[in-house]
């Protein structure tokens, strides 16, 4: 998902993976990453959202501030 250029349906997902991945298992690694904030579920299909770099700075700034206070 990280690679794809446009949004992925969830077909275009299971036919890309290992064929034993079976369906249950991917709504649950799906619903996994959404509820952790590195996938979006839109109409259009599914993209990845989440940026390592960002993330990092993030948790540097929190560092900073909890440090200074």
């Amino acid at each position: 998902m990280k690679a794809a250029k446009e949004p992925l349906s969830k077909n275009e997902i299971d036919r890309r993976l290992a064929k034993k991945i079976m369906r249950p298992t991917l709504n649950l690694i799906l619903s996994y990453l959404e509820e952790s904030g590195k996938i979006a579920m839109l109409e259009a299909g599914i993209i990845w959202i989440y940026k390592e770099d960002i993330s990092n700075k993030l948790k540097i700034k929190l560092k900073k501030a909890v440090t200074v206070m």
